[in-house]
């Protein structure tokens, strides 16, 4: 049978970054970090476009998927009909923003989504799929959803989007990096800042510059993932900052020393001890698959090692008996309920939201965290608001769970250590003086000796 004649089909399109298309077309894992009008979604629905044309296999189908549907249409699908315009025999749905062309084996299909309609994606079977902006999308979606549709066709993934602080864009292109850098040839990560393309001229790059303020303009136009998002409790800037930070033994000594400690009782939670000194933190010990008594004894061992000046646990859940069992033992424990009222409740909503904040104070004076990526990633995943009273509220453990699918075990730990006010023994001693000394001189105090 003759073979039909190759079709030349030439698209409108003009490449900003010519060379980024040679990229894309050799990985199936890509990670594009760009800066706002950077043009990322042009370039990457051409590329849609060029993989559909050249698909083999048959029913080809080639997702776009943005935060949502109608953000997709907004923001794609005028580009999508502007650059299959001259392509011959295709097939435009406006009711389902799909666009049919054909391919080497038939047709294939480049379809918007949006992922606030999950289901829409379920069961499907992706050659490519492109989640533009995917900070601003549902947890789980990539991992129950995107990567099982596309396994049987061995699709591609692109993911692509602005930093808006530590969030799962940010995990995915540091895997991407990493993987890359160690040679794995399915991988591909890209930073592109402001300066690093050609995209804006220099006059307007310093005008928002003046306009956006500074951290905005680090975050969205120099694509820095260490610039908190404005309603984030800790940057990632300080506390990498506070794991840098080198310090003497003269520098804590005296200081009171304490334990913290955030329980879990198996499950995928872990156990966390965290022993501070002053500004200075040990390396965090986790405990997995640990009972309550084994938790119990562990810390029971440490007061009788280390001698602390204090040992708080969180009481929620577990912590309630080991904190009882621990006071049985004549231990001395304070037991901590993050919802309970705060010492300076004016201005805080509760005692976490009041503990968070001298963790983070703390970390921006002159802590020393160790080198510890989950913790630093933990410490910068809460945020924070104002209630009507003007009291400050930090993301509550379970609103964090829902959003990032994980608990802060390790963070907590360590704030945990910030919700009492702890002296050291040589404080107290001074203290218990000085009052001996008032006590002395009572006897010869006359009030009205003048």
């Amino acid at each position: 049978m003759p073979r039909e004649p190759v079709r030349k089909i030439t698209l409108r399109y003009r490449p900003r970054y010519p060379w980024l298309h040679k990229e894309l077309e050799g990985h199936r894992y890509c990670v594009i970090i760009a800066h706002r009008r950077a043009g990322k979604t042009v370039s990457l629905l051409n590329h849609l476009i060029k993989s559909a044309l050249l698909c083999e296999t048959p029913f080809g189908l080639f997702a776009y998927v943005a935060p949502l549907k109608t953000q997709a249409r907004s923001v794609a699908w005028d580009y999508l009909k502007f650059y299959t315009a001259d392509i011959p025999g295709r097939v435009v749905s406006e009711s389902h923003l799909s666009i049919k062309v054909p391919s080497r084996n038939g047709m294939a299909q480049c379809r918007l989504f949006g992922a606030d309609n999950i289901d829409a994606l379920r069961g499907l079977g992706l050659d490519m799929a492109i989640l533009d902006e995917m900070a601003q999308m549902r947890e789980g979606l990539l991992r129950d959803v995107i990567r099982p549709a596309l396994a049987d066709k061995h699709g591609q993934l692109v993911i692509c989007g602005t930093p808006a602080g530590p969030n799962q864009l940010r995990d995915e292109y540091m895997n991407a990096k990493k993987e890359m850098d160690a040679g794995n040839p399915d991988y591909y990560a890209l930073k592109l800042s402001v300066h690093e393309t050609t995209a804006l001229s220099d006059e307007e790059i310093e005008q928002l510059r003046n306009t956006m303020g500074k951290d905005a303009f680090a975050r969205e136009m120099e694509c820095s993932f260490d610039v908190s998002a404005e309603e984030q409790l800790i940057s990632l800037q300080s506390i990498y900052t506070a794991q840098g930070r080198r310090l003497n033994k003269q520098d804590y000594e005296g200081s009171p020393l304490i334990v913290s400690a955030d329980v879990a009782r198996r499950g995928s939670d872990n156990t966390v001890i965290c022993i501070r000194q002053g500004v200075y933190v040990e390396p965090l010990i986790v405990l997995t698959s640990e009972s309550t008594m084994d938790i119990v004894s562990y810390l029971t061992k440490l007061w009788h090692d280390r001698k602390p000046d204090g040992i708080l646990v969180e009481t929620t859940g577990v912590g309630g008996p080991i904190v009882d069992r621990l006071v049985q033992l004549q231990i001395p424990v304070i037991g901590v309920e993050p919802g309970g009222r705060a010492m300076d409740s004016d201005r805080f909503y509760n005692k976490r939201a009041e503990m968070w904040i001298r963790c983070r104070d703390w970390i921006e004076k002159d802590g020393v965290l160790p080198p510890d990526e989950d913790l630093a990633l933990e410490l910068a995943t809460p945020m924070f608001e104002y209630t009507l009273t003007g009291q400050l509220q930090v993301e509550s453990k379970k609103a964090i769970r829902k959003r990032i699918k994980r608990s802060t075990d390790r963070a907590d730990a360590l704030c945990i250590g910030f919700s009492e006010i702890i002296l050291s023994r040589k404080e107290l001693e001074l203290i218990a003086g000085s009052y001996k000394t008032i006590a002395d001189g009572v006897e010869d105090y006359e009030p009205l000796a003048y």
